[in-house]
């Protein structure tokens, strides 16, 4: 099991913030990703007053104005963060003054989702296979994890987590055990796609990267877990030489296979008749959304490019012989 990042604080609040951090992770929500936030709230209070009751208006002000380099998406992050933390600590006994309304920032850019044709696959995974070192596990690594992302609609951060005891190849089932807010969840996949992946473990053996179950599935030359950079980057640098560009001109981007997934699925759906109302539950869960209303949202998202996905998409046969999870 993974072990939760500890939260070090120190200030007049410390106490306050650990129990939140606590209450956080009890309701089965992932608190990593926040521990940051809180940190560094925490470090900018030890330096800037010295009880509960001076967290007036004026310091937090101070506190936002200190975030200005920050991205407005992580800014507004770090924010939500504070200000559920104080809301906490003051419910909680906290003589801080009170709270004023949380602030907002500049609507943050809309990206524009993008969904990869059949052909566009091909491309990337062809030459994904191209990329050097030439006879190393490296480029047959990165074509094998797009198209497992491609088909299945991972995360990359789930797919990167994957560890060889999570590929039961007996069941044909991915074990997820890490997804967005520590949710775990398992996938079918057809045989084809675990034909795949299994292909993949034989060269990654051939190769004398470790075979430990708690070995990671994907590995980099150094024998150790992939990492994301070492995927957005070689994945971006083939989309943008191949010329892939959204309607905009940008080039699309790692996330947008995603997108392509849950487009394919709908689109194949709506050509076989299905009522789509009827299987977001279960796509929800396969993609491992917290409820169906967010991949109703997800999928309004893509409602330009759903328009064409029909014309677009047929089944897919990639070059590593990967195809589609299986129906849900």
């Amino acid at each position: 099991m993974k072990t939760p990042r500890s939260l070090r604080v120190g200030s007049c609040l410390a106490r306050f913030f650990e129990d939140f951090a606590a209450f956080k992770r009890a309701s089965g929500i992932e608190f990593d990703s926040s521990v940051s936030a809180l940190e560094s709230f925490d470090r900018f209070l030890r330096s800037a007053v010295n009880e509960p009751r001076e967290i007036g208006s004026d310091v937090l002000t101070r506190f936002v104005r200190s975030l200005t380099r920050l991205a407005p998406r992580t800014r507004s992050n770090v924010v939500s963060v504070v200000w559920q933390a104080l809301g906490y600590a003051i419910r909680h006994g906290a003589p801080c003054p009170a709270l004023p309304e949380c602030p907002t920032f500049r609507q943050l850019q809309v990206i524009e989702p993008y969904a990869y044709s059949q052909e566009e696959i091909r491309e990337i995974l062809l030459a994904l296979l191209e990329l050097p070192p030439k006879d190393s596990l490296r480029p047959h690594t990165l074509a094998t994890l797009i198209a497992l992302l491609v088909t299945t609609g991972l995360r990359i951060s789930e797919a990167l987590a994957l560890k060889l005891s999570d590929v039961d190849s007996v069941h044909g089932v991915l074990r997820i055990r890490h997804g967005k807010f520590g949710k775990a969840r398992d996938l079918p996949i057809l045989p084809s796609t675990l034909d795949g992946l299994c292909s993949y473990l034989e060269r990654r053996e051939g190769a004398g990267m470790p075979q430990g179950s708690e070995a990671a599935f994907f590995v980099s030359l150094r024998r150790d877990r992939c990492g994301p950079s070492a995927v957005s980057g070689p994945f971006k640098a083939v989309v943008k030489d191949l010329g892939i560009r959204t309607s905009g001109g940008a080039i699309p981007r790692l996330h947008d296979l995603r997108h392509t997934y849950a487009v394919r699925r709908v689109a194949q759906w709506y050509r076989e008749g299905v009522d789509v109302n009827t299987r977001l539950a279960a796509l929800s869960g396969y993609l491992g959304h917290t409820s169906p209303q967010h991949t109703a949202r997800y999928l309004q998202a893509n409602e330009s490019i759903l328009l064409e996905a029909g014309a677009r998409f047929e089944e897919l046969s990639a070059p590593l012989g990967l195809e589609e999870g299986a129906e849900r």
